[in-house]
């Protein structure tokens, strides 16, 4: 005994066609946008989309893409300041190398290395 399936017509909205709602430039010098060749697959705020125009997708995809960018742009800030540091560094201690040498060379030095010392930790 064979059982009929009941049979299931698509609404209109499912077989009705829609153009994606977004915009294309073309390449080239003269800037022209024209509406998407695609067709429309997903809705959104009563218009339709294709899936790379569709704004819930772009603003995914834009994350996405700031998230890589912030974190490049975090890498480089942190060299750069490690850099500065290094820098700020390396001058401090020749401010402190040439008094050291100024006081050590100054006629009648005496013992140099309490002197030294003190030179040492108050050059910034």
């Amino acid at each position: 005994m064979t059982t009929k399936t009941p049979c299931i017509t698509p609404s209109a909205a499912m077989t009705e066609k829609h153009q994606c709602a977004g915009n294309t430039r073309p390449s080239g010098a003269w800037y022209r946008p024209s509406r998407c060749p695609r067709n429309g697959t997903l809705e959104h705020d009563g218009k339709w989309w294709c899936k790379q125009h569709h704004p819930p997708s772009v603003k995914e995809r834009d994350e996405v893409k700031h998230a890589g960018w912030d974190a490049d742009w975090a890498a480089s800030d942190k060299a750069r300041m490690e850099a500065k540091a290094a820098q700020a560094e390396l001058e401090r201690r020749s401010r402190a190398y040439d008094a050291v040498m100024e006081w050590a060379l100054r006629p009648n030095a005496g013992n140099a290395s309490g002197h030294v010392v003190v030179i040492l930790e108050t050059t910034k």
